[in-house]
């Protein structure tokens, strides 16, 4: 199912599939509707009308209209060449109302075409580039018009020539010559206009008692942009009830994949790619960055005990104990795959498991992974043991657990015909103690264990559809 749309009032969904279906259900009955798609593959969207009375189905050369019984009630065709200009975007206001967005199909060409519809007839088409924005009234727009700049004008409508006139420019940023505008936003009161652009934001107070009042440009940190992957649509920014604060959302390029936290000293540590980041939480600031290998390094895991003196980190094949305070490494030791790093004894032990990858062109393998438990800070091998697992392409490994009373560590394994099961090991010296199959709470593919708290001998089985509770000291 892709792009599934709600109606206003939630009663009604939506989707489109990968084998040239539309779906419409009603999600107060359950009824499904299911129709063939309309003009072709294109890339294809849907949405429903204010009134929830129609969905539209829209691609870059047509778009219908259903009723909610799934029955095709009119169509409508690309009013310029789809070759040329193919449909970016289709809004219905009312019944009559619409909009119609034209682009190049080329998101590194900017330019754009508005075409508003009302009952009577279309309105003189509006060429602009970059970005606009419409105000809920549908009657006032602020678009980049200008050629050579990235300045934003304003313009009315004219319901009695059928056109947008341009009533005036808004006030020039330092920066409208040389950054893109990537998208412009009305805050919900209509009276602030917030510009996205390559390297920060604009901010145009709207107020007609604040004409005379310059844009205000908000600059990005250096090594930090602004980006677009969807014409129209980038990152977003809002102001404050007391209007003092600016509050923006960043995409950044190397995403954090995990955050471990040490409550006695108010400190956390994040994992990204190529480092491991301390941080400050009283003060939100960046303390620390580590890296064994100032260049090429791979950090997969990193976690800081409880008491805040140690960090240890998973980068590139090799498990290593930090020194906090003097941000050096006590402890490195290779050790491949690592796919999960969890603290025991409160954080006076360390369980590292890895597991190889699937070989190029395997679906699903039968492979073994290797548990290591060692003693923080010295590094020491408590113990180890190994146990198999089905390893399938593009689906996450599975972590082990510990039990809430620390004595046993549960983990997902592959029984003998490959199907999922639970393994259980002694967490004090890693001995075997049994398996359980699945098959009395019909089980097939485990997506997780959760350990029952304040019982230890409990650990739910959760899979997609159902959850099971295991008692993982009867073997029976």
């Amino acid at each position: 199912m892709q792009a599934l749309v709600l109606s206003p009032d939630n009663k009604w969904a939506a989707a489109y599939t990968n084998n040239n279906q539309t779906v419409l259900l009603n999600m107060l009955s359950i009824h499904c509707n299911r129709q063939p798609l309309r003009g072709g593959r294109q890339s294809l969207r849907l949405l429903f009308t204010w009134v929830n009375q129609n969905l539209f189905i829209y691609g870059t050369k047509t778009w219908v209209k259903y009723d909610l019984r799934g029955n095709l009630e009119e169509k409508f065709k690309n009013p310029y060449d789809a070759t040329v200009w193919p449909i970016l975007k289709v809004e219905y206001a009312s019944k009559t109302d619409y909009k119609v967005i034209l682009w190049t199909g080329n998101i590194d060409d900017d330019k754009m075409v508005f075409i508003y519809y009302t009952g009577i007839r279309a309105y003189e088409p509006l060429e602009y580039h970059s970005s606009f924005v419409i105000t809920k009234e549908q009657d006032t727009l602020y678009a980049c018009t200008t050629q050579n700049n990235y300045s934003v004008s304003i313009y009315h409508k004219n319901e009695q020539e059928f056109k947008w006139l341009k009533i005036k420019d808004l006030p020039r940023s330092p920066t409208d010559e040389t950054e893109v505008v990537l998208q412009l936003k009305l805050d919900k009161d209509e009276k602030i206009l917030y510009g996205t652009t390559s390297n920060g934001f604009v901010i145009w107070h709207l107020d007609p008692s604040e004409d005379d009042r310059p844009a205000i440009v908000l600059a990005l940190p250096y090594g930090i942009r602004n980006i677009s992957t969807i014409m129209l649509q980038s990152n977003s920014i809002m102001i404050s009830g007391h209007k003092n604060y600016a509050i923006a959302g960043v995409r950044h390029e190397l995403q954090i994949d995990s955050i471990s936290l040490s409550h006695d000293l108010g400190l956390a540590v994040t994992a990204t790619r190529n480092c491991v980041g301390v941080w400050n939480l009283r003060t939100g600031k960046l303390i620390a960055k580590l890296a064994d290998s100032p260049l090429g390094a791979i950090v997969t895991h990193a976690l800081i005990t409880p008491d805040a003196k140690y960090i240890i980190s998973s980068e590139s094949g090799h498990v290593l104990i930090w020194h906090r305070l003097t941000e050096r490494v006590i402890f490195k030791e290779e050790q491949p795959g690592v796919r999960q790093l969890t603290l025991m004894e409160d954080g006076n032990k360390l369980l590292a498991i890895s597991k190889p990858s699937n070989p190029q062109g395997t679906d699903v393998v039968r492979t073994t992974a290797t548990a290591c438990v060692r003693t923080v800070p010295d590094g020491e091998t408590d113990y180890t043991f190994e146990y198999p697992v089905r390893s399938i392409t593009g689906v996450p490994f599975k972590p082990a657990i510990i039990t809430s009373d620390n004595l046993h560590i549960v983990a997902t394994a592959a029984d003998k015909t490959n199907r999922d099961c639970i393994i259980v090991f002694n967490a004090i010296s890693g001995t075997l103690v049994h398996r359980i199959t699945l098959k009395s709470c019909s089980i097939k593919d485990v997506s997780s264990l959760i350990p029952m708290p304040h019982k230890g001998h409990l650990v739910a089985v959760a899979a997609l559809d159902k959850t099971a509770q295991c008692h993982i000291k009867d073997t029976s």
